[in-house]
């Protein structure tokens, strides 16, 4: 849970430029060659620090991947001790433990939340928890594919990890989960996106404003289990800085369209069970040739062994 926050491993070209059409022979050759800087800087400077991707991102970042010294996000946007929202006393009090960011509404704040121990971060996971669960993209357990909800009733394990809201079936499946997280998180990132991609609301990037789609094919990122689509790259660093900024017209965007539907089952899901797999009996996701061979274990059909 206190691990850093995943990072994206796929590579993009460097910022474009153009030039307006110009014919050489009707100007001094120095001349020429000064209106090409001069066209060529202004638009560097129209979109500084942005980078246009060269082809759409494969879904989005890959989870677990992640740099030393990257934190965590305050996915949030009150205070886990008082309650109240952030930036109504001032800038929010920032503090980073073992990688993970928390957010205060004042000085004060810090000291009760230090003093509570596990109760402090019980609390903290909670509040994410409540703030990510409209968002979660599917009605069963990512690891077995068994309902989430019994007789009516929500039996979920819910659990935060590197940020993320994760829902099991039972505490069998965040065992299997510790196994092997980050293709667990690999298949959440692709089930938010198969939920979440083709409803999503904005047309505009959050972070800059600029139209989607103006400099390529748009830059996806996943953050606390939504679907952010950026106009470009060099805006991932802004929006992970601060994402709750950026996730507030996206949140506003959603209430006003309506959520989709939850995917019944995660996509991955699915097709380690065409293969005769549930995801709980694979030792290496990432093997594709090892899973072809694999067949499901007795007693496995009917989820025994697990505790709900």
């Amino acid at each position: 849970m206190q691990a850093g926050f995943q990072a994206r491993a796929f590579t993009h070209k460097e910022i474009y430029m153009f030039t307006p059409p110009f014919r050489p022979s009707l100007f001094h050759p120095l001349l020429a060659a000064a209106g090409l800087c001069l066209c060529t800087s202004a638009a560097l400077a129209q979109h500084e620090g942005h980078t246009k991707p060269a082809t759409k991102p494969a879904n989005a970042q890959p989870a677990g991947a992640q740099h030393a010294d990257e934190v965590i996000p305050y996915l949030a946007d009150i205070c886990p001790i008082s309650g109240e929202k952030l930036g109504g006393m001032g800038e929010p009090v920032v503090r980073k433990y073992d990688g993970r960011e928390v957010r205060f509404c004042c000085k004060g704040c810090i000291k009760d939340f230090e003093a509570a121990g596990k109760d402090g971060w019980k609390k903290l996971d909670a509040i994410m928890i409540e703030y990510q669960l409209p968002f979660y993209p599917v009605s069963t357990c990512i690891i077995s594919g068994e309902p989430l909800i019994e007789d009516g009733e929500d039996i979920a394990v819910d659990r935060i990890y590197k940020g993320r809201l994760i829902r099991f079936c039972c505490k069998s499946c965040v065992s299997d989960f510790k196994k092997n997280p980050e293709a667990t998180l690999a298949a959440l990132d692709a089930a938010v996106i198969a939920q979440q991609g083709p409803h999503y609301p904005l047309k505009t990037c959050p972070v800059s404003g600029e139209e989607l789609g103006g400099m390529g094919e748009p830059y996806e990122v996943v953050v606390g289990n939504h679907l952010v689509k950026l106009c470009c790259s060099g805006c991932e660093e802004d929006l992970l800085a601060d994402p709750m900024k950026y996730l507030a017209p996206l949140d506003a965007a959603w209430e006003a369209q309506g959520m989709p539907m939850a995917l019944p089952k995660a996509p991955a899901v699915e097709q380690y069970e065409k293969m005769g797999s549930p995801m709980h009996d694979m030792k290496d996701m990432k093997d594709k040739k090892g899973m072809k061979g694999m067949k499901k274990k007795p007693g496995k059909d009917d989820h025994s062994g697990h505790d709900h």
